[in-house]
């Protein structure tokens, strides 16, 4: 396949449209390495078929998502720069072969455009000219969105609280908001006597002082709201808690029951093996 590149024509070889195709073997690593992995073992597909979930390639990457997200995405992402940026080196290799001084020829500068193109900056220092590099740059693109997404919905996740984190956060926010509650009403008392204090003395009442009078009771006001609220959000919690403690404890009589009843069975094919020993002696015994 040739190229048009500065009225220079680059022509690709057998050899590196082969090497090209042959990238995809990189698929059979990654397949190697998420049968290794203990979601997909056995014990794993017996729960699989428990529950009616099939264990698949894209199975293993969900739960490899939900136990170790942050590794999971850096590799991801490190592997394919490396990896793209060879690809981009062997497509552009046809145009460093009339021109030494093409930019894309060198691999550092392959590694550097195919992260500035994955994380959707595209500086434009350098492009790829050939079909091919074209075609691998547009699967960078569509894979650095998909990689960048990944990375966005990881530390969310991350920075997402969970249940006792968020009533740790909400004591807090209660225990500030009674704070400045109190700070509050100090300085609306203390503007109310210093305004009495100035009645008294000038016979008037100044606009200023009873507008920032107005405003701060105001403020109050809106403080008082939030707090409460905030009291009925964890009264709400409190409700949430107390059907959880007596979901864990009818589930914990359930066990007790179960334990109790495989007692039972168990205590009774003991004393049945125990029978069948006996007669078997008895029987010995009348034989002999």
């Amino acid at each position: 396949m040739k190229t048009a590149y500065k009225d220079i024509e680059a022509e690709h070889t057998v050899n590196e449209v082969l090497n090209i195709l042959q990238l995809g073997r990189v698929v059979i690593i990654f397949r190697v390495l998420l049968i290794f992995s203990h979601f997909f073992s056995s014990s794993s597909h017996r729960v699989c078929s428990m529950y009616g979930v099939e264990p698949s390639y894209f199975f293993v990457i969900k739960s490899m998502m939900r136990s170790k997200p942050f590794q999971l995405v850096a590799c991801a992402f490190g592997i394919s720069i490396v990896i793209f940026g060879y690809a981009m080196r062997i497509c552009e290799r046809a145009v460093s072969h009339t021109d030494p001084t093409y930019g894309l020829a060198n691999f550092q500068n392959t590694l550097w455009n195919v992260i500035v193109t994955m994380t959707t900056v595209g500086y434009g220092d350098y492009s790829p000219v050939t079909n091919f590099g074209r075609l691998v740059a547009f699967l960078i693109c569509m894979w650095g969105v998909f990689i960048v997404s990944l990375m966005v919905v990881t530390l969310e996740n991350f920075l997402q609280m969970n249940s006792a984190e968020l009533r740790t956060y909400s004591v807090i926010e209660r225990i500030q908001m009674k704070r400045e509650l109190r700070n509050l009403a100090q300085r609306i008392i203390r503007q109310v006597i210093r305004m009495l204090i100035k009645t008294i003395k000038r016979k008037t009442l100044s606009i200023s002082d009873a507008a920032e009078l107005k405003r701060r009771i105001k403020d109050f006001k809106v403080l008082k709201r939030e707090y409460r609220a905030s009291l009925d959000e964890s009264t709400s919690l409190g409700e949430q808690m107390r059907r959880q403690f007596e979901y864990l404890k009818d589930e914990i009589k359930d066990l007790i029951a179960q334990q109790r009843e495989l007692k039972r069975v168990g205590t009774n094919l003991i004393e049945y093996v125990k029978a069948q020993e006996l007669k078997d002696i008895q029987s010995k015994s009348s034989d002999s």
